[in-house]
Formats: C-alpha cells, structure tokens, sequence
C-alpha cells in the first residue's frame, strides 16, 4: 500500500493524453506550451502528469466588506476579528466575527443585511467562533469554546447543534465544505489518530472520520504549546509541510508543500496521483514579517503554557504548495507560490487541470459559491476585510 507521499515509477505504462487547451493555428505560440494532460496507471492506481500552460480565468473584485469600506461611523461591516466567510446557497455572504461573537449576513455587493448570535453558553451563542460553512440549508459554526458546533438556518434561527471537541485552539483549525450537504470538522479521534475530519450532513454527523497523515519528521510545521488540558498550535507560514484537506465521500487530498504531486486517498490506498512541475519562488523578508506578524498576539494568549519550538524559523524558499482547497462543486483550488507570482491552480474532480488564477492577498480559507469566491485579508492597520470576486472566464463566461 502506497501512503501517497513516496515517489513511485510508472515505467512501461501507456498513458493516455487528453488536450485540455490547444493553440489555434494562427497562434505564435509555440505548441509545445499548450496544456495537456497525461492519464496513465499502475497497480490500481492512476497518475495524471499535467504539463504546459492551462488557460487564464480572473477574478472580478464586485465589493469589500469592512473598516472603513463605507463610512467612518462603526457600523455592521466593521469586524472586531473575521474568523471565517461562507456563501450560503442564495448568495448571501455569511461572515463570522470571532471577537464579537456574532455572525454578520451582507448581500454581494457589501449591504448589510442581519445579524445574529452573541457572547454566552446557551442556544444560538457562542463562546468561540473558529468557522462557518453550509450543508444543505443550514449553516454551521464550530465553537471549540462551547465543544459544539451549531445549526443555524439562512435567517438566523438556531436549530440545535452537534458535539465536538473542547478547549482546542490555533490557527488553521476549521470547518471544510466539500460538497452541496458535506462538510468536515477539525476535531481529535484517539492517541493513535490525534487529527481527524469528521463528516456533517444536513441531518447532523454522518459517520464518514477521515484521518489524517502525520507530518514526515524532519518537518516541523507547527509550534504547538501545552499545559494543563489545552493544546494550541501556531501554523509556522512557508514551512515545508504536508498539506492535507478533505474530499467528497471520504478521499483525502495530500502532499508535501515543496512537491507538485498530490496524492488522492480513501483510507490507507492512493487511487490517484495528480502532478505538475513548478519551481519555488524565493522568499523575501518583507513577506516573511508580514505573515508573522500574528504570532507575538498568539504567544500573548497563550501565557503559561509550554511551546516547541519557541519561534519560528524563516525558510530560504517559499514551499510550492501554500493549500488546498476542495470547492462544494468538487473542483480542487491549489495555492501555488511560483516564480512569476501567486497562482490558484483549478483541478476538476479527476485532476485535469482546467485552468489558473492570479491569487488574490488573501489569509485563511476562501468560501467558493457558484459564480463567486470570498477571500479575507487584514491590512497593516490590523484591520479586517471580506473581498466579494466574481470569477469570470470560468466555462466560457
């Protein structure tokens, strides 16, 4: 059985070649830059090598939500912490303000429409609010501070909740909504498994638990400070890791951050292999201090409690892999720190490469909608901001 990360020979395998994209043939370009994908196979499981350049969506920016973006006086749009974005079904943007215990609902263009929740113990409050997502027609927040995650309807009604881990923090942690009615957890099975995705449905928890890989040893992605009954992890930005994310029906997507090869599991087998060829882009220091900024407020909540190792350390390179994220289409968004800049990579289901992004300045997970994508961003004044984009070229659009 294969774990998805060591490197496998297909050698004496035909491949089969699907162009996704050609030049025409009035086109200057070379041919040999067209994108194609190659399908081969061996021992049961498939490798799909993409090579060349895939065409070119954009993204429209259409608002921004936040500080400032409407008016002076503090208003709706103005966010104490932005813990997590979702766009609900009828394209409503669902934002979650970690420090005023709320979730704030605003149409597309930015207007702000309701908001519902508080500070508390009781049914429809929160005592942390780590993420947001959508099953069906409800929303879901995970409060590790309450050991629940809550079930609210589009207009705010609580609908009861769902047990979960309790007392956990750290950056990262989240909810991951991988389907129309399927969404995983961060949550913590037994010592043999400590991270696990557990599955949610409409209905409550499906049963569907996909663990997670553990890190090679010569990686050291976390800084992780206990003491007592509390764990809490800082994800050291640009280190060299194994960035992992669920998928629909139980598959876990995987691979390591300096390597284009990506590994599709369900359970201990690999069915598929997905990769590509990159080279990683140097890391400066402005971009390095930037996305470090937030770790003295991290050791600052973490007082007393024991971390290993005690600073980060700043990498030569950037890893080429940044994340995955697996849209409620099914498509696979990867985050890739090249050369000529930050690129979204856009996967369908099988792992042809369809197409590639210009990231937008982003941090934490985006929320993928139908036509849209929801990206959060903290400017240098500590301020918190939900860019609203359009994504155009998509399908021909």
């Amino acid at each position: 059985m294969d774990n998805g990360i060591r490197p496998r020979r297909f050698a004496g395998v035909a491949g089969v070649v699907v162009l996704a994209a050609a030049c025409a043939a009035d086109d200057a370009t070379d041919s040999s830059g067209a994108l194609r994908t190659v399908v081969d196979s061996a021992a049961g499981v498939e490798r799909v090598v993409n090579e060349g350049t895939p065409p070119e969506w954009e993204l429209a920016l259409v608002s921004t939500i936040g500080a400032g973006a409407f008016s002076e006086a503090p208003g709706p749009d103005e966010f104490g912490r932005v813990a997590g974005v979702a766009l609900s079904p009828d394209g409503e943007v669902f934002v979650a303000d970690g420090l005023n215990w709320e979730v704030r609902v605003f149409g597309l263009d930015g207007s702000h429409l309701r908001s519902f929740g508080r500070r508390g113990e009781g049914p429809g409050e929160f005592a942390t609010i780590w993420s947001i997502a959508w099953t069906g027609d409800r929303l879901l927040a995970l409060d590790f501070g309450n050991g629940r995650i809550s079930d609210f309807s589009p207009s705010g009604d609580y609908l009861g909740q769902r047990e979960t881990f309790r007392g956990i923090s750290g950056s990262g942690l989240r909810l991951y909504a991988v389907g129309a009615e399927e969404v995983y957890a961060d949550d913590f099975g037994s010592e043999d498994v400590a991270r696990v995705y557990r599955g949610h449905g409409p209905g409550g928890p499906n049963g569907v638990v996909v663990p997670t890989l553990p890190p090679p040893e010569e990686f050291q992605p976390w800084i992780q400070c206990t003491g007592g009954d509390r764990i809490s992890l800082y994800a050291i930005p640009f280190t060299p890791s194994l960035v992992q994310h669920p998928g629909p029906g139980g598959l876990l997507y995987s691979a390591l951050s300096n390597e284009y090869r990506i590994a599709v599991m369900r359970g201990s087998d690999t069915v598929r292999f997905i990769e590509r060829d990159a080279e990683p882009a140097p890391l400066s220091d402005d971009e390095w201090q930037a996305r470090t900024q937030d770790y003295p407020d991290f050791r600052r909540e973490n007082q007393g409690l024991s971390c290993e190792p005690d600073l980060p350390g700043k990498p030569a390179a950037k890893p080429i892999l940044e994340a995955m994220f697996v849209a409620p289409d099914g498509r696979l968004w990867v985050d890739v720190a090249a050369a000529d800049g930050d690129w979204w990579e856009v996967f369908d289901p099988d792992g042809t490469l369809l197409a590639r992004l210009q990231a937008p300045a982003s941090r934490g997970a985006p929320a993928f909608g139908a036509e849209h994508v929801a990206t959060m961003r903290r400017d240098s004044l500590d301020l918190d901001y939900v860019d609203i984009w359009r994504i155009e070229g998509r399908d021909g659009r």
